[in-house]
């Protein structure tokens, strides 16, 4: 039965379209942790296991490679400023300061913003993807956001929802066959701290908050050029 509902979502029908293959991963994935609960806390025998242990799960996406060259960043950068929601652009800067998702950016209160340490505490496991709370460090240019930004009475850094948002970004890229995404932003915010070659794999862990190294090893051969670039200087 789930092999079957795994086919029927991957290839779609006249009732549902089909679905990517991340997507089904996900779904399966919930429906093994509900009957792992199911056995563990709640005693229900099932006889044979757990059936999602024994079919065939699809394969994991790539991560989008989805980066703008300097002539579409100031394009891009133009169209934020002059957009009619002002919180775009610095949700943009923020997003690529930080590496933050879009969905921590929107619950974020100035509560969780340590100034003095230059940390953004994200400590509520309810509004992290992965669930596991981390500080966030704030680099100069994402101070200089939050600084520039007024205090809204809600408490959170950016009071707009998140389908505004969306609205918004996709008017700001409309027209350029871009095809750039809000998530985009952090693989540019990863890109850009691994093509330093001063932040190892695991600190790029810690600033944007992957539970494993999988997904970051799109970055080792940002930081192997810079490397590159090293051996390359004539010592003295």
């Amino acid at each position: 039965m789930i092999a079957g509902y795994r086919d029927k979502r991957l290839k779609g029908d006249k009732d549902r379209p089909a679905v990517a293959d991340s997507t089904v991963r996900e779904e399966i994935y919930m429906l093994s942790k509900v009957l792992d609960f199911a056995q563990t806390e709640k005693g229900i025998s099932l006889p044979r296991g757990n059936p999602v242990e024994k079919i065939r799960k699809p394969s994991e996406s790539k991560g989008r490679e989805r980066r703008l060259s300097a002539e579409e960043w100031k394009a891009f950068e133009k169209e934020c400023r002059a957009s009619r929601n002002p919180w775009l652009w610095p949700a943009v800067q923020l997003a690529v300061e930080t590496a933050m998702r879009q969905g921590e950016l929107l619950t974020l209160t100035w509560s969780q913003v340590d100034r003095k340490n230059r940390l953004a505490m994200l400590d509520d496991p309810e509004k992290i993807k992965n669930g596991e709370p981390r500080a966030v460090p704030l680099s100069p240019a994402a101070l200089a956001v939050l600084d520039a930004l007024p205090r809204s009475v809600s408490g959170l850094v950016l009071p707009v929802r998140r389908m505004t948002l969306y609205s918004v970004f996709a008017a700001a890229c409309a027209g350029k066959g871009r095809n750039y995404t809000f998530h985009d932003l952090r693989h540019e915010a990863l890109s850009r701290l691994a093509e330093r070659g001063d932040f190892n794999v695991l600190e790029l862990a810690a600033v944007s908050g992957h539970k494993t190294l999988q997904m970051l090893k799109r970055y080792t051969h940002l930081q192997a050029a810079k490397l590159a670039d090293k051996l390359a200087r004539v010592p003295g």
